[in-house]
């Protein structure tokens, strides 16, 4: 889910609710189904090599699924016999799992990071916007794009990510430096 989440941008719920039938491997697209936005219900997300991958691997694992169970199904944790070891039972690939709060928590201790899984939806559209060319054409085009691929009501939304990132700020800052000075930008 976490590398799901930082190479697509997908929303929480959007990955929480993943269907077999969404993802299409051959593709390499996912289909979202019922977003936070009607402009994000129904939109289809590349794949790139890291995603397409991370799913096999986990597609791998359920060989029996079908088309309608979901991708993160619901489970039970507990421990097992005087070892006391982690196990996990009574996956129902028929209902999707309810919070994955408890696992999100654990694997950020671990790493010693400290974020909201949505964090991670800024991350991928802060460095969608640090890889786009400094030109101001290119940017506009770059946000209009990204709004249509986070699932944006409006690109207006999106454009909040520009201050998260320092980089195209200063491009900006200078080219409307060069704009004031009369120079071409």
């Amino acid at each position: 889910a976490v590398t799901l989440a930082l190479n697509t941008g997908m929303r929480y719920s959007e990955i929480r609710l993943l269907q077999c039938w969404q993802v299409d491997l051959i593709a390499r697209r996912v289909k979202v189904g019922v977003s936070k936005t009607e402009a994000g219900t129904g939109r289809s997300i590349p794949l790139n090599d890291r995603a397409t991958a991370v799913l096999k691997f986990w597609l791998s694992a359920f060989p029996d699924r079908t088309r309608e169970d979901f991708l993160f199904p619901s489970e039970r944790y507990g421990v097992a016999g005087n070892d006391r070891v982690p196990c996990v039972y009574n996956t129902d690939t028929s209902s999707p799992i309810k919070s994955w709060k408890e696992a999100w928590e654990s694997a950020k201790r671990k790493a010693g990071v400290r974020c909201r899984f949505h964090d991670l939806r800024h991350t991928f559209a802060v460095r969608s916007l640090e890889s786009c060319p400094p030109d101001r054409e290119a940017i506009a085009h770059h946000m209009a794009g990204l709004s249509v691929y986070l699932g944006h009501a409006s690109v207006a939304n999106t454009y909040w990510y520009l201050e998260a990132t320092p980089v195209l700020l200063r491009d900006i800052a200078a080219a409307s430096e060069q704009l004031y000075r009369g120079e071409a930008a």
